[in-house]
């Protein structure tokens, strides 16, 4: 009889339980959903920047008017943000809010104006995630070693 007793007062102890353990539980499962997503569009961002910085290493290079070079730090940066050099006007970025805006070329030149390597950063781009957001301001970026040709004039 005392058993039955002691059982009948036990019968709200996994409620009590479940509603003091479940803010630690969520708060838990969200930032580990939070740092999921932020690594995910972090390497998105990577492997973008990675494929620009590889074109813009082999592209041509006419770098003697400021026009002629804009034209090449464009295309480049389409490479980021859309995957291809020449984006349809409804093209959509690869990573959800990135613009070109957010991306930073320089073409490095030696003494005669030649370039040695190639340098790409995203500055200025943030993802929004559960609890907060996070900036990027000069990462990712990557350096690669110019190999294309170098073009005096554009056309």
């Amino acid at each position: 009889m005392k058993y039955k007793r002691q059982f009948k007062s036990r019968k709200g102890n996994a409620l009590i339980e479940f509603a003091l353990s479940a803010p630690l539980l969520f708060t838990v499962l969200g930032g580990s959903f939070q740092f999921g997503y932020v690594f995910y569009v972090y390497n998105q961002l990577q492997l973008s920047v990675r494929s620009g910085v590889r074109y813009a290493s082999v592209m041509d290079y006419a770098g003697t008017s400021a026009g002629c070079r804009a034209v090449t730090e464009d295309m480049a940066k389409n490479v980021v943000v859309y995957g291809t050099p020449t984006p349809a006007g409804d093209a959509r970025p690869i990573v959800p809010g990135l613009s070109t805006s957010n991306v930073s070329v320089g073409f490095n030149p030696d003494a005669k104006g030649v370039p040695t390597d190639v340098t790409m950063t995203i500055t200025g781009f943030s993802v929004n995630a559960l609890f907060t957001t996070f900036n990027f301001t000069g990462k990712p970026w990557a350096t690669v070693p110019y190999v294309g040709r170098f073009a005096k004039d554009c056309e």
